[in-house]
């Protein structure tokens, strides 16, 4: 049954939205609204010098005022010479000391330290002993509020920053500290923040920097280099790539055929983010997926260069903005409980916000599955008790474009690149049109859970009773699958196409026969054969729901309330107390 409050256009505004394909992601400008600081009575200062974007806001949120004098230089101190990073690295060791004294002065040391180092405690090389672990975490229960990595993520992209004032020795030091894999936000501010930094002085240094036994740094070289319109001589697929992204935003000295070329790198991963890059400059999406089959790969990429030959591109006229790093500052959080509303705001650094238009548009809808449609821009709200459920649909302003009700969707929605869309209830999934009539319908293998959209081609979601979670396109065709997982519950892909699989998992005390947890986070590579990291939140019984921070950490939601983890698996910040039903960060 339609819901009576809305009236027909707006089926038409959705179906011709949709099949229009806008923008994939939202301008910087929509990403950078002006927020108003407010006064002692809740009113707006007038002050315009006072005005910031979202994420100077933030930044003077965590204690680092981008308007105050000593602004640049207490930023600097995010930035490691290599002589402080040697001394950071001592004192870790320091910690697993057989000196008592040693240990307890090491963990003091860290505890205080005033540079982004929380990452370098929770990645290491070896498990740590139980004894470091407990330091470990006891260290990150005390820096839990200094937020450094926060702060350098949107010190990095603030606008307020005289680049020119910061070292570009120490941004490479500093960036081999982290994996682009792990760290991908904050690795690709650290790009765009080198670019600022370098000079052509720098030319015959960062080709030195390319033999740096740091891939991060590699990669960085690489990609300054490349916005500096030169090329490079090596044979390492990232750093090929590096260049070649540097050359594409910012330098003239560019082929399209290149990107497509990257279609078919040996990399995985270069293979993924170039399909990306088409997707968002083109607003096309040709099937490709880089953990295909080599056959199906290549089907698409011989529509790509079908489509840019068509196209007649004009690489001249290439306007490449859209496909810049996009910034992350919101968190959407659905809670089970209606009180102070059944959707709230957070900055990505854990602060409760004044709920916009979008976040008060989706507290007056069902609370359920909440997924983002990159392609149309729109958000998909279903969910609800069986044959009561409902799929409603809104712009990112929070205009409700769409509903419908009366209907099982307890497994999840996603549009269809024709307006029409594909609910999920149990094993059966249902296509329905603009008006709500049911148009076609097929039988999954078995029950699935968390059903959404991944493209216009390609559907995700779990099969607990298989074992797997797999991928379908719109007529119910399996495409992928990863098979052998225990009891999936819950299945999401990362913009780096990172699978994140909620499984079930009993782990006891080993002196006892109490558990101490039930389910288990784990993120795999795309194509699902290598573990990225492994999250066992102690209590609970159920993960509902799980984002990507821009600081490398994930937001977990769950029956008991929201945390975030680093990817270690160390808690280091609860959120909210309360049963969470959905996230997303944009």
């Amino acid at each position: 049954m339609i819901n009576s409050n809305l009236t027909l256009w707006r089926f038409f505004v959705l179906a011709l939205a949709i099949t229009f394909y806008p923008s994939f992601e939202l301008s910087a400008q929509k990403e950078k609204e002006v927020v108003e600081e407010k006064n002692s009575d809740g009113e707006s200062e007038n002050d315009e010098e006072d005005n910031l974007d979202v994420g100077d806001s933030i930044l003077r949120d965590i204690g680092f005022d981008p308007l105050s004098d000593s602004f640049i230089e207490n930023i600097k101190s995010l930035l490691f010479s290599q002589n402080q990073l040697d001394e950071v690295s001592q004192l870790i060791i320091d910690l697993d000391s057989d000196d008592f004294r040693k240990r307890n002065e090491a963990s003091k040391k860290l505890a205080m330290h005033e540079s982004p180092i929380g990452h370098l405690l929770v990645n290491l090389d070896e498990e740590p002993s139980i004894e470091m672990s407990r330091r470990i975490q006891a260290i990150l229960n005390v820096r839990s509020k200094k937020r450094y990595t926060d702060v350098l993520y949107h010190v990095l992209g603030s606008d307020l920053v005289d680049f020119k004032n910061l070292d570009l020795d120490s941004l490479l030091v500093t960036s081999s500290t982290f994996d682009p894999k792990i760290y991908r936000k904050l690795f690709r501010a650290m790009e765009g923040a080198a670019v600022r930094c370098a000079s052509k002085d720098d030319v015959s240094k960062l080709i030195k920097e390319l033999e740096n036994s740091s891939p991060s740094r590699r990669q960085i070289s690489a990609f300054v280099l490349g916005s500096m319109g030169k090329g490079i001589e090596v044979n390492e697929p990232l750093v090929i790539f590096a260049n070649l992204r540097g050359k594409m935003l910012h330098s003239d000295n560019f082929n399209i055929e290149s990107l497509i070329d990257s279609l078919d790198s040996a990399d995985l991963n270069v293979r993924h983010e170039s399909a990306r890059l088409l997707k968002l400059f083109f607003k096309r999406d040709f099937g490709f997926a880089a953990y295909d089959s080599n056959e199906l790969r290549q089907r698409s990429i011989l529509l790509w260069r079908k489509h840019i030959k068509e196209k007649d591109f004009n690489q001249s006229k290439a306007d490449w903005s859209r496909v810049k790093a996009s910034e992350s500052y919101r968190v959407i959080v659905g809670k089970g409980s209606s009180k102070g509303g059944k959707y709230n705001l957070f900055t990505t650094s854990g602060t409760k916000s004044e709920n916009d238009a979008l976040v008060s548009s989706l507290s007056g809808s069902t609370s359920g599955q909440l997924t983002f449609d990159y392609f149309s821009g729109h958000f998909v709200v279903s969910g609800g008790p069986k044959l009561g459920g409902a799929i409603s649909v809104f712009s990112f302003d929070g205009t409700p474009l769409w509903s419908v009700n009366g209907m099982s969707v307890s497994s999840g929605a996603a549009l269809l690149n024709n307006g029409q869309i594909i609910s999920t209830s149990g094993s059966k999934a249902t296509i329905i049109d603009v008006l709500g009539r049911t148009l076609k319908t097929w039988e999954f293998s078995s029950p699935v859970n968390g059903f959404h959209g991944l493209s216009q081609y390609r559907f995700l979601c779990a099969h607990a009773d298989e074992g797997k979670v797999a991928e379908y396109n719109s007529n119910g065709e399996l495409i992928w699958s990863l098979d052998g997982l225990n009891k999936p519950k819950s299945a999401y892909r990362y913009q780096n196409g990172n699978l994140s699989v909620v499984l079930d998992l009993e782990k006891k005390k080993t002196d006892t026969e109490e558990i101490i947890a039930e389910v288990e986070l784990v993120e795999f590579s795309p194509d699902g054969k290598e573990v990225i990291s492994t999250i066992q939140p102690r209590g609970v019984k159920t993960i509902t729901s799980s984002v990507k921070l821009p600081n490398g950490n994930t937001l977990i939601g769950t029956e008991k309330g929201l945390a975030e983890y680093t990817p270690g698996g160390y808690a280091i910040k609860v959120w909210l107390k309360t049963p969470i039903t959905t996230l997303h960060v944009h």
